[in-house]
């Protein structure tokens, strides 16, 4: 043929005039073969595989000899954004058809990773470990929760409130733990039965180591000093003394029932400068109508003064009972009753002369002038007793000489008998020649011997009141009382010198002497010192001298016997006396003669015995007049 265009001769089938089709030749001549060729005809059909997954979404087409890239021959993938999704993939649990069967999740029969769903028969969010499901999604009245102890009581589960009813309502295998209803339990650490408020816990049935008490005011203490049922930490009277604890000097020694030796101050310093005076005159009453041991109420005149905390001396300082004593705090007040803290320790007869007074408590006490008290002879009689929290200085003086009990009376003229001196036991009588007790001995009257007062006493005995010769004519006091001071005392008087029963002795100016009063009594108790550089006198006074011969008369009289010294208690840790701490019995008094002078021949009032000293303390230097009888340990 005139053509040359066959470019394989040997197949009929290739020529320039036939169509190109997927076969690896050049089927029309024009030197590109296959997919090179534009003009090439059918091909397959290839689908995009976006995800790689071996798998073609059918949206996506490419018609070609060869695979393109990118495209697969399958075209069953129903995500091909998603790798995991093809039709050879595993169904999951994830709303999802993950192998593009059209079913998903709980509907696709080949779900592989189910969860298991329990029974929630009651409704309250906890299923029923005992009745389960597998399922993608919660089948109805199912939960995921497995820990329901009870399906059917929807007030049970965990986490509920758990009541008293015997039932474990939060499923925590302990029953009526924690419970909303349960009783508050206190703890009971110290086991006397009751409870420590600040530590509790709540259980319907009481704990061990728990009780329904909450009042235990100290639960590592179940001290109950005194046994009456009351915790120490509660009771305002841990020993049951009587005497609250706020009060006492050591609320756990029932024999103990009394203040701090040095009080508590309340009444601030006492402070008398150098050149003036001061007079302690707290006396309230003389309790008239006695009192019985175990009282706890007293009416006192002039209580209205009084304030609850006061301390208060109640002592009988003459009669049956006389030196008896006790110191006690007022509780209350109401009108003119007073309840007092503790109760009486004694009996208080209605015949001694019972004496109540305040005592001061002073923070720091300096004594430069004059510091006294007044007297027995004085209705608002005082003994001098305060305490102080510090010291006590005394450069000046505390006096209460000749404020104890009164010298009989001597005579003027010679109409009657003198007196004997008045003692603890009472007044004197007249023209007896024997001791009051205490007191000194007088002489009836009779001429010309100058009988003379006997000397009162209290420490030591009085002595004898002498006559004209020199004889003893009247007794001295008898001493009483004892050296530690259990019982507090004044010092007793001299008796009364005897006047002259002859005309020369019957003028009026004639006088036979007064016998000397008695010391009176000191109590000085301080937390600091006691510092006497000045003087604490509680001595007895002289006996009067007689006086004859004033007018036309000239006599032979009788001088007075002497006073006893009184009582001084002093109570400090240091106790320094450089200057005088005194309790002496005075000097008898002269007697006298007109025609001889005095005295008359040896006749003389006998000499007071000597009063009693106390100190206690925990050092101490210098010594008092007379020595101090007893010297104690400072207990506070």
């Amino acid at each position: 043929v005139a053509d040359d265009s066959d470019c394989d001769d040997s197949d009929a089938a290739i020529n320039p005039g036939a169509t190109e089709i997927c076969n690896g030749l050049d089927d029309d001549c024009d030197g590109l073969t296959d997919d090179e060729d534009p003009d090439r005809s059918g091909g397959t059909t290839w689908y995009i595989d976006y995800d790689s997954d071996g798998y073609g979404a059918s949206s996506y087409t490419a018609t070609s000899c060869e695979v393109p890239s990118g495209y697969v021959a399958d075209n069953t993938d129903c995500d091909d954004t998603d790798a995991a999704v093809s039709p050879s993939g595993s169904e999951t649990c994830n709303g999802i058809d993950d192998d593009c069967d059209g079913l998903i999740d709980d509907d696709d029969p080949g779900v592989t990773d189910l969860s298991t769903f329990y029974t929630d028969g009651d409704g309250d969010g906890y299923g029923d470990p005992a009745s389960t499901a597998d399922a993608c999604t919660a089948p109805s009245g199912s939960v995921a929760d497995a820990t329901d102890c009870d399906d059917g009581d929807a007030t049970v589960y965990p986490g509920a409130d758990e009541t008293c009813d015997g039932d474990d309502e939060d499923c925590d295998g302990t029953v009526d733990e924690d419970a909303i209803d349960g009783d508050t339990w206190y703890a009971d650490s110290d086991g006397d039965g009751y409870g420590d408020p600040s530590t509790t816990t709540s259980a319907c049935d009481q704990p061990s180591g728990y009780v329904a008490d909450d009042s235990d005011c100290d639960d590592s203490d179940a001290g109950d000093e005194d046994a009456d049922g009351l915790q120490d930490c509660e009771d305002d009277d841990i020993d049951g003394d009587g005497l609250r604890n706020d009060w006492d000097a050591d609320s756990y020694d029932s024999d103990i029932a009394r203040g701090p030796t040095a009080g508590f101050g309340g009444d601030g310093d006492l402070t008398v400068a150098s050149g003036d005076s001061a007079e302690l005159s707290d006396s309230l009453d003389h309790l008239g109508s006695g009192a019985t041991a175990g009282d706890t109420e007293l009416d006192i005149d002039g209580a209205s003064t009084l304030v609850e905390g006061d301390e208060l001396l109640i002592w009988s300082a003459q009669g049956s009972d006389a030196g008896t004593y006790q110191l006690v705090f007022v509780a209350s007040i109401d009108g003119d009753s007073v309840t007092i803290e503790p109760p009486l320790e004694d009996d208080y007869d209605s015949g001694s002369v019972i004496v109540i007074t305040r005592v001061p408590h002073y923070a720091e006490v300096l004594i430069e002038g004059d510091l006294s008290a007044a007297g027995w002879q004085d209705s608002s009689f005082t003994p001098l007793v305060f305490r102080a929290t510090g010291s006590v200085s005394v450069s000046g003086s505390v006096d209460v000489s000749g404020e104890g009990f009164a010298g009989g009376d001597g005579v003027y003229g010679n109409g009657y008998d003198p007196y004997q001196g008045e003692s603890w036991g009472g007044l004197g009588s007249s023209g007896v020649t024997s001791a009051n007790d205490g007191g000194g001995g007088c002489y009836p009257r009779r001429g010309d011997n100058a009988d003379s007062g006997a000397g009162g006493a209290y420490g030591t005995d009085g002595s004898a009141g002498t006559s004209y010769s020199g004889s003893s004519v009247t007794t001295g006091g008898v001493s009483y009382g004892d050296a530690e001071l259990a019982g507090w005392y004044l010092g007793s008087g001299g008796g009364g010198g005897s006047p002259d029963t002859e005309s020369d002795g019957s003028c009026s100016g004639e006088y036979s002497g007064d016998g000397g009063d008695g010391g009176g009594l000191v109590a000085i108790f301080a937390g600091d010192a006691i510092e006497v550089t000045g003087s604490i006198l509680a001595d007895g006074s002289d006996g009067d001298d007689a006086i004859s011969g004033t007018s036309s008369c000239a006599g032979e009289v009788g001088g007075g016997g002497a006073g006893a010294g009184g009582m001084i208690l002093l109570a400090a840790p240091t106790i320094d006396i450089t200057g005088t701490v005194s309790a002496i019995g005075g000097a008898g008094g002269s007697s006298a003669s007109a025609n001889v002078g005095t005295p008359y021949g040896s006749a003389w009032g006998g000499a007071g015995g000597d009063g009693r000293v106390r100190l206690d303390y925990d050092s101490a230097s210098g010594s008092p007049s007379p020595a101090a009888g007893y010297e104690g340990a400072y207990v506070d």
